[in-house]
């Protein structure tokens, strides 16, 4: 749905789409999040939508995921993706979606920071 909208947008106004892609905070940036954000993040989130977001999930965003796990608690959760089977698109989007903004909620707060790609972000002294 997003990418559907992201398409539209750019073949009706050439660049736009991607400027307003570079504005956006997706499922996906949250493998960019810190260690210990991503640690805050999976702690908040309820087991069973993170189960349902992650389910056909990009295998870099799966990993940034299970890296921040221990290692009982990445296999447990690896099962229950199998396990859940075929799924409707439209729940997997809703659970990205809420984990999305439960992130959101998180940075507000102060209790993560917004990932970004370490090239553009880099520290100062």
């Amino acid at each position: 749905a997003e990418t559907d909208l992201l398409s539209a947008l750019e073949t009706a106004e050439p660049g736009s789409g991607e400027r307003v892609r570079s504005l956006m905070f997706t499922f996906d940036d949250l493998a960019a999040l810190d260690a210990g954000g991503l640690q805050t993040l999976l702690a908040a989130a309820d087991r069973t939508r993170l189960t349902f977001a992650l389910k056909g999930a990009r295998e870099e965003t799966q990993a940034a995921f299970f890296r921040n796990m221990t290692q009982r608690a990445g296999e447990l959760l690896r099962e229950e993706i199998v396990m859940l089977g075929s799924v409707r698109r439209s729940e997997v989007e809703t659970a990205r979606m809420e984990l999305v903004d439960l992130a959101r909620t998180l940075i507000e707060r102060g209790d993560i920071r917004a990932g970004r790609p370490q090239d553009e972000d880099e520290l100062v002294e």
